[in-house]
C-alpha cells in the first residue's frame, strides 16, 4: 500500500511534545503524546503521534499511517533515537497489534467528509483521518483503520450504499451481486468537467523529474491555484531533483510570500534546505504568513535536520531566542541544547513575558527546567 503523496504535518489535538523513551514511568493517562519516525529499510518517512506506554521504548500508534500499510493506528511498537532521523524517535518493530487493518477509500465532495467519517465510526467503530480533500474533480482521500472483526467489503459496500461515488483504493474489489442497493438521494446536477491537461504541479506530486527537463526559465512564473511558485510545492513534496533543476533555471529563492525554506521547515525536508541555502537563499529572512521566521518554524515542528542547515548562516539573536522559546515548549532537549550552542539567549524574555525556563516550567518539562537552569544565566 502505497500514498501517492506524503502525509502532511497532523496537528496533535492533545499536545505537541516529545519526552525521551527513558523518562516513560506509570500510567499513561495524561502522558503527552511523542511524534516518531516510521520507514521501510530507511525509505519512504513519515511521522506520526504515539503516546508513551508503561514498558521502556514501547508506544501506541495513535495516528493513521499514509505510506505504509502496517503499523496500524493501535498497535504497540517499540521506537528508540535513531542517528538515521537525527536522534529522533523511529520505530524499530512492532510489539504486539491492536487488532486493526488498513483501508484506504476515496469520496468525491467535500459534503462527504464529515457525515461519511461519522457512519464509519458509529456503524462500524472505524478510527478514519483525511489524507487530503477534493479538488477539481480530483476527490478526496481518506484513510481508514477497521476493526478486524469486520470485512473490508462489508465496510465498503455498507458506506456506498449511503454514499455514492465511493471508490475502494486500498484493498480493492468489485461490487457483488449482494451489495446493498445505491442511494436514492440524487446528487446535485453538475457542469460536465472538460479534461485538464497534467500541469508541471502534477508533475511535482508524481516526482517526474523528465517533466521539468523541457522547463524554460519564462515557466518559473507559473503557480497554483493558491498562487504558491513550482519552487515551493517542489521543497514542499521533497522533490530533490526537481529543486535542484528549478534552482539552475533561477528561480526566486528569497521571495516574499511563500518562500521555499519555510517549506523546508514545514515538511522536514533538509536536503533541499541545503541546496537553497547554497544557492543563495536566507533562512534569517524566511518568514511564514503569518511573520514566524524558518528557524523558529523548524524548532517547534522539531525538524532538528533542518534547524542545523539553517543554523550554519548567521541569526538574530532574538530569532534563535524565539525557536529556543518554542523548543522548550514542545519539550525537545536536542533542539533547546543545539540553539543554546548557537547562541541563543536562555534569559531573554518575549513581548508577552514567556521565557524558555517559563514555558518549560509551565509545560512541566522538567529535563529542560533542569539543564536551564544548570546554565546559571535564566
Amino acid at each position: 500500500m502505497r500514498s501517492p503523496t506524503p502525509r502532511d504535518e497532523i496537528a496533535d489535538p492533545v499536545a505537541t511534545s516529545k519526552k525521551k523513551p527513558a523518562k516513560v514511568h506509570g500510567s499513561t493517562r495524561g502522558r503527552q503524546r511523542v511524534r516518531v519516525f516510521f520507514h521501510s529499510r530507511g525509505k519512504d518517512p513519515e511521522s506520526a503521534w504515539c503516546t508513551p506506554l508503561p514498558a521502556k521504548n514501547q508506544y501506541r500508534l495513535d495516528n493513521i499511517l499514509f505510506l505504509h500499510q502496517s503499523p496500524v493506528h493501535g498497535d504497540t511498537v517499540e521506537a528508540v533515537e535513531s542517528e538515521r532521523f537525527d536522534g529522533q524517535l523511529a520505530c524499530k518493530r512492532i510489539v504486539r497489534r491492536g487488532g486493526r487493518f488498513a483501508m484506504i477509500v476515496d469520496y468525491p465532495e467535500t459534503r462527504h467528509f464529515k457525515p461519511f467519517g461519522v457512519f464509519l465510526r458509529e456503524r462500524f467503530d472505524v478510527v478514519s483521518e483525511g489524507c487530503f480533500g477534493p479538488d477539481e474533480g480530483r476527490p478526496g482521500r481518506l484513510y481508514l483503520a477497521v476493526p478486524q472483526r469486520f470485512a473490508a467489503r462489508t465496510v465498503f459496500e455498507e458506506a456506498a450504499a449511503k454514499f455514492q461515488g465511493l471508490v475502494a483504493v486500498y484493498p480493492t474489489f468489485r461490487r457483488g451481486r449482494n451489495a446493498p442497493a445505491a442511494s436514492t438521494t440524487a446528487l446535485p446536477a453538475r457542469q460536465p468537467v472538460k479534461p485538464v491537461a497534467p500541469t508541471l504541479f502534477d508533475a511535482i506530486r508524481r516526482n517526474d523529474a523528465a517533466a521539468f527537463a523541457r522547463v524554460k526559465p519564462a515557466d518559473l512564473a507559473i503557480v497554483d491555484e493558491r498562487r504558491r511558485p513550482l519552487l515551493f510545492m517542489a521543497v514542499l513534496e521533497g522533490r530533490t531533483a526537481i529543486v535542484e533543476r528549478l534552482i539552475a533555471l533561477g528561480a526566486e529563492l528569497n521571495p516574499k510570500k511563500f518562500t521555499p525554506l519555510h517549506a523546508a521547515a514545514m515538511r522536514d525536508r533538509p536536503q533541499e534546505a541545503k541546496l537553497l541555502i547554497a544557492a543563495g537563499a536566507r533562512p534569517e529572512i524566511a518568514r511564514d504568513k503569518d511573520g514566524d521566521p524558518a528557524l523558529v518554524t523548524a524548532a517547534f515542528r522539531e525538524n532538528i535536520a533542518v534547524l542545523r542547515a539553517f543554523l550554519q548562516v548567521p541569526h538574530p539573536v532574538a530569532t534563535k531566542s524565539l525557536a529556543l522559546l518554542e523548543a522548550a515548549g514542545v519539550g525537545n532537549l536536542a533542539i533547546v541544547k543545539l540553539l543554546v550552542q548557537h547562541g541563543a539567549d536562555p534569559a531573554w524574555t518575549s513581548p508577552l513575558g514567556n521565557s524558555a525556563l517559563s514555558i518549560a516550567r509551565k509545560r512541566k518539562r522538567t529535563d529542560i527546567v533542569a539543564y536551564l537552569r544548570g546554565l546559571g544565566s535564566c
